[in-house]
């Protein structure tokens, strides 16, 4: 189980500069102080893009359809 605890709003602010400096834009993160390093769940991050409605392009949209109907022809 894990221990949540509220963050100094000052130091929130910082963090976020950090992590947009170094390109990190997930909204959850781990940070591990023993190893020094920052862990990103590349589960959250799935379920952020496929919760996201996708943008296309009418020409994109075409494409998209064709290549899923290209595919389905080579599994059969």
């Amino acid at each position: 189980m894990a221990l949540n605890e509220k963050l100094d709003p000052d130091l929130a602010i910082k963090l976020r500069d950090f992590l947009k400096k170094n390109h990190i834009s997930r909204k959850r993160i781990v940070i591990d102080m023993e190893s020094e390093t920052i862990e990103l769940n590349a589960a959250d991050d799935l379920d952020e893009i496929l919760s996201a409605p996708p943008v296309f392009t009418v020409e994109e949209a075409e494409a998209v359809i064709e290549n899923i109907r290209r595919s389905r022809e080579e599994w059969i």
